[in-house]
C-alpha cells in the first residue's frame, strides 16, 4: 500500500508521522533519480557526440554508394531504372560496412558505461557485501545479448528510413540529384536535428534513449542478481511530472511500488518505455507486511 493511502487511512494521531515518511520517500526518490540524471549526462553527451560523427560519415558513405549504382542506371529518374526498395536495399547493402560499423562501437561503449554505473550505484546504495560487474560472466553475456539487438535496430532504423526517401522520390518524380540531396540533408538532420521539446537530433534521441536503456537494464539486472543473495527487493516507476508524461508511464507510476520481477502496466521491466522517455525506476528494499 502506498503511504499516501496509508496517511489517509490511519487513525488521526499518527498520520503526522506517516506524512512525515511520505514526504521524506519522495526526497529519497528525488535524490536517487537526480543522481541517475547526473551520472547519465557526461555518458548522453559523449553518445551524443559520437553518433553524430557516425552519422555523418554514414552520410557520405550512403551518398557514395548511391552514386555508383546511379552511374550502373544512367537513367534521369529513378522510376525508370529500378524499384525504390530494391534501389534502397542495394545502397545500404553496398554502403561502407565501417561506415556502419561507427554506430555499434558507440552505442556499445556507451551501453557499457551506463550498465556499469546503474551496478555501482546500486552497490553504493544496497551494500549487499558483494560485488560485480562487466567482469561477471552473467553480467557480460546479458550486455552482449541485449546490447545487440539494441544496436541492430538503430541501423536497422536508419535503413527504413532510406528506404522511405527513395519511395517518396519516386512517387514524386524526382531525378537522381534532387533524390541524393535529400539524403544528404536527412543525415545532416541526424546529427544536428531540429529542436523538438527536449529532443534535439536523432544523434541527440539515441544518446538519451540507449543510456537510458543500458542504465534500466543494469538498475534491473542488479536488483535480479540481488535476490540470489536473499534480499528482495521491490520498484516504483517515476514519471518527470509535467504536462509531457504519457498516459502509459503515469499509469506505471500510479501502480506504486511492486516486486522487483514483476512487469509495470505498460508491459515494461524498466525504463525507458520508449524512445526519449524521461522516466526512471527506482528499487528499494521490500518492506515486510506490504
Amino acid at each position: 500500500m502506498e503511504l499516501s493511502s496509508r496517511v489517509e487511512a490511519a487513525p488521526l494521531e499518527i498520520r503526522p508521522l506517516l506524512a512525515l515518511m511520505e514526504a521524506s520517500e519522495k526526497a529519497t526518490i528525488r535524490l536517487i533519480k537526480a543522481q541517475r540524471d547526473a551520472t547519465l549526462a557526461p555518458i548522453e553527451k559523449e553518445i551524443e557526440r559520437g553518433m553524430a560523427t557516425a552519422f555523418r560519415v554514414q552520410g557520405k558513405a550512403v551518398l557514395a554508394a548511391f552514386e555508383v549504382l546511379k552511374g550502373d542506371f544512367p537513367a534521369p529518374r529513378i522510376e525508370e531504372a529500378r524499384s525504390p526498395e530494391k534501389l534502397a536495399y542495394d545502397v545500404w547493402d553496398v554502403t561502407d560496412e565501417e561506415a556502419k560499423a561507427r554506430i555499434v562501437g558507440v552505442i556499445k561503449r556507451g551501453h557499457q558505461k551506463a550498465f556499469t554505473a546503474a551496478i555501482t550505484g546500486n552497490q553504493a546504495r544496497f551494500q549487499a557485501g558483494f560485488s560485480f560487474g562487466l567482469d561477471d560472466p552473467r553480467a557480460v553475456q546479458f550486455l552482449e545479448n541485449w546490447g545487440a539487438k539494441m544496436v541492430s535496430a538503430v541501423n536497422d532504423e536508419t535503413e527504413r528510413i532510406l528506404k522511405h526517401i527513395v519511395t517518396r522520390g519516386v512517387e514524386a518524380g524526382d531525378s537522381y540529384d534532387r533524390v541524393a540531396k535529400t539524403i544528404k540533408g536527412r543525415f545532416k538532420e541526424f546529427a544536428i536535428g531540429k529542436p523538438q521539446h527536449h529532443i534535439q537530433s536523432r544523434a541527440h534521441l539515441g544518446a538519451v534513449t540507449e543510456s537510458a536503456n543500458a542504465y534500466g537494464q543494469g538498475n534491473y539486472y542488479y536488483a535480479r542478481e540481488i535476490e540470489r543473495e536473499g534480499i528482495h527487493l521491490e520498484k516504483k516507476w517515476d514519471t518527470s511530472k509535467d504536462d509531457l508524461v504519457s498516459d502509459g508511464c503515469q499509469e506505471n507510476e500510479d501502480a506504486g511500488w511492486i516486486p522487483i520481477g514483476d512487469q509495470f502496466p505498460s508491459g515494461d521491466d524498466c525504463e525507458p518505455r520508449f524512445p526519449g522517455c524521461r522516466c526512471a525506476v527506482i528499487n528499494r528494499v521490500s518492506e515486510i507486511g506490504d
